[in-house]
């Protein structure tokens, strides 16, 4: 029973990220010269407030509140999962090449 439930669980959490109620979000900081990055599974931007449906803001703030632990967990394996990505001038670095980052500043 537990395990169905634990199911049905991660499969809302699926359905929220899939229509974009959950977003991963990607930001950075500089110190010393390199760049950290920063990872989360925040609430998603529908747009202005008048085009939006009445219930929507309670759907991504439950949704965001409900899976909090799926989120820190996903947050916890984004940390892990070596990326590239893309700078301003077209240049991309993994987010763990630190000495790639001192060779080729942004």
């Amino acid at each position: 029973m537990l395990c169905i439930l634990v199911a049905l669980y991660c499969v809302g959490y699926l359905a929220a990220r899939s229509q974009k109620y959950l977003v991963h979000r990607v930001g950075y900081q500089t110190c010393d010269g390199r760049k950290s990055y920063n990872h989360f599974v925040d609430t998603g931007d529908f747009g202005p407030g008048i085009l939006q449906p009445r219930a929507l803001p309670y759907i991504l703030t439950s949704c965001y509140l409900a899976f909090t632990p799926l989120r820190w967990l996903e947050i916890g394996v984004w940390h892990f999962i070596p990326r590239k990505y893309a700078f301003r001038d077209g240049t991309t670095a993994r987010s763990i090449g630190v000495a790639y980052l001192k060779r080729h500043p942004a």
